[in-house]
């Protein structure tokens, strides 16, 4: 019977997932873990292995796209995005006439994919967002918050990215699950796609 108290029920994983660079959910309640990644502490963690950022410039007198993709493995270049779904998506547009002062001011939606589907969140989640603020647009989000949204510099004298990147998002739900979207510390290099 201890077993059954102790050890049957141990349904988290022991994997250290580096809190820096990670989508963790911290749910309001109790949840039963389908896949695998509830930490012992109750949270789910998704880590961020790379993240890949690009954009456009369709309308010189609009202004410019944004997208940024957040993968859960390590990829030394932007991925087919036909062939590997990124975990978390963002979106956005510069627009030529505006003032950018505001950490994610040009964020349009965030989609974050392959959720626990206990945590009832979906498995998909699609967050519109207007310039970077969050008007209530999904029923099931109460609040965005986007703390840092800083994409890593580059070193003209080196010719490489520093590891200087800072996004930090948190994300609540009308549960009350709280969802925190980190990486620092990296490099957000080209996607690739032009």
């Amino acid at each position: 019977m201890g077993c059954c108290l102790t050890g049957c029920e141990k349904n988290w994983t022991d994997t250290k997932i580096d809190s820096e660079k990670a989508l963790i959910v911290t749910p309001a309640g109790t949840t039963k873990a389908d896949g695998g990644k509830r930490m012992k502490d109750g949270t789910f963690a998704y880590p961020i292995g790379s993240v890949f950022c690009g954009g456009t410039v369709a309308d010189p007198q609009k202004g410019s796209s944004h997208r940024c993709h957040f993968y859960q493995e390590k990829f030394t270049e932007g991925p087919r995005r036909s062939e590997v779904e990124a975990l978390v998506v963002i979106d956005g547009f510069r627009y030529r006439d505006v003032e950018y002062n505001e950490p994610g001011q040009y964020i349009d939606y965030i989609r974050i994919n392959g959720l626990d589907a206990s945590l009832g969140l979906g498995t998909g989640l699609t967050i519109p967002m207007n310039q970077g603020k969050y008007k209530g647009e999904n029923e099931l989000i109460k609040d965005v918050q986007i703390k840092s949204y800083k994409l890593a510099s580059y070193n003209e004298n080196e010719g490489h990215q520093n590891p200087d990147a800072d996004i930090h998002i948190v994300i609540t739900s009308i549960a009350g699950d709280i969802i925190t979207i980190r990486f620092a510390h990296g490099v957000t290099p080209h996607d690739g796609y032009y």
